[in-house]
């Protein structure tokens, strides 16, 4: 199954990565709505809340590829 955010990424291990990528998408939904652009501030906003629940609950570090022990090398037969 595809996600929207690949949580699975490695660029996504470090938590000060999913803290800046929750709260740009957060502030900018702000940002807009403020200024007085409601769709793209639904959007973000949303954007927003898809993140923290992608980055802070479903994420699982000890199910992340790069916590996987490496394959043992195959022996030539």
């Amino acid at each position: 199954m595809r996600k929207f955010i690949d949580t699975d990424h490695p660029a996504f291990k470090p938590v000060w990565l999913r803290v800046v990528t929750t709260a740009v998408c957060l502030a900018w939904g702000v940002f807009e709505l403020v200024t007085g652009s409601p769709f793209w501030a639904i959007i973000f906003l949303g954007l927003g809340a898809y993140c923290v629940y992608a980055f802070f609950f479903d994420f699982h570090p000890e199910n992340h590829p790069s916590q996987q022990p490496p394959e043992a090398p195959k022996e030539p037969e």
